[in-house]
């Protein structure tokens, strides 16, 4: 495993981290295997939130981490999310801030959070509450640095000029969504991050298992595909997809690498990323993805990935122009 500075921070995480939405279960045993294995792998980034299973994903992430050393644990979680089934337990307000972060404390089994993020922006509660808050509970000791996520690239710009505002120590991280089908953030939100000194880590970076190549047969029992609708079914196995996915797999072949190395390796290309997360709900996945630390794609192979990735681009634009004659048509 290879480590990377978090943003402009002197804290090093693995390029691979492992993620605990998908992977908190009542399967305790499977759940530590996992984490065992992700520690052996030389994973240090364990990213978590208080929404994932209601609380219940911090909960069996702290209890599997109190096998292994604190200090060679990097644990992060994130605020926002409806922390109970109170309606009002929810927000970047100073109350919530303050109970949620006590809540995810003790549900962690820990005396801090290393990393604290905006899950996403809270358009109910002025900026400045919630960068304050942060300032306290860094102040307390409670969190030892703090990042964003979902936030788009004005929304960053104005949290980082809040902060110096108010001589709150700036975040150092952002978690946006990031691969080779959804590459929003390069144009706007990367470069400013880069250059404010926040380092990405990324989540969904297989696609929600659409580049580890198991649904190019059909949907397999008990995958995560499988648990959604017909519509959402449909939208990711798209034709337009699946011939991509299919000539990334060649790309991935003729390289010597799996499907999971090639899309891993492609996100990690960009020095603005620190760590891009995994989920994982058996050991071999995890070994499947950290293999991935430390390959540098020559440009050949860039190149055809990135000429594979324009033609999935140019057939969803037909798509699209075809749907609105077809509607004119009517």
């Amino acid at each position: 495993m290879e480590y990377r500075n978090l943003g402009h921070s002197g804290l090093f995480v693995s390029e691979v981290s492992l993620g605990s939405w998908i992977n908190a279960s009542d399967n305790k045993q499977g759940f530590k295997a996992v984490i065992k294995t992700a520690f052996d792998e030389g994973i240090n980034l364990f990213d978590t939130a208080e929404i994932y299973h209601a609380g219940q994903a911090e909960t069996m992430l702290g209890e599997a981490l109190s096998d292994y050393p604190r200090g060679d644990l990097v644990i992060a979680t994130k605020c926002t999310g409806q922390g109970s089934r109170d309606k009002h337990n929810i927000g970047l307000n100073r109350k919530h801030m303050t109970e949620a972060c006590e809540a995810s404390i003790k549900r962690l089994g820990v005396d801090y959070i290393d990393l604290y993020q905006f899950h996403w922006p809270d358009n109910n509660t002025p900026i400045e509450e919630s960068v304050e808050t942060i300032g306290i509970l860094l102040r307390q000791g409670k969190i030892l640095y703090w990042g964003l996520s979902n936030y788009d690239a004005d929304q960053t710009r104005e949290i980082l000029e809040v902060a110096a505002m108010l001589n709150v120590p700036a975040p150092i991280s952002h978690q946006p969504k990031y691969n080779p089908f959804y590459r929003d953030i390069e144009e706007r939100l990367m470069p400013l991050c880069g250059e404010a000194g926040l380092g990405f880590i990324t989540y969904s970076p297989l696609n929600q298992g659409l580049f580890t190549g198991k649904y190019s047969d059909g949907i397999p029992a008990g995958s995560r595909l499988a648990e959604y609708d017909d519509a959402k079914q449909s939208l990711m196995l798209a034709d337009y997809n699946m011939k991509a996915i299919n000539k990334l797999q060649a790309v991935a072949d003729s390289s010597d690498l799996t499907l999971v190395q090639l899309a891993l390796a492609w996100s990690l290309r960009n020095k603005e990323l620190s760590s891009t997360i995994i989920g994982a709900t058996r050991p071999e996945h995890v070994t499947s993805a950290t293999a991935a630390s430390g390959i540098v794609l020559d440009e050949s192979i860039l190149k055809d990935i990135e000429n594979v990735i324009d033609e999935r681009w140019a057939t969803i634009k037909i798509n699209d122009y075809n749907e609105v004659i077809k509607n004119i048509d009517k």
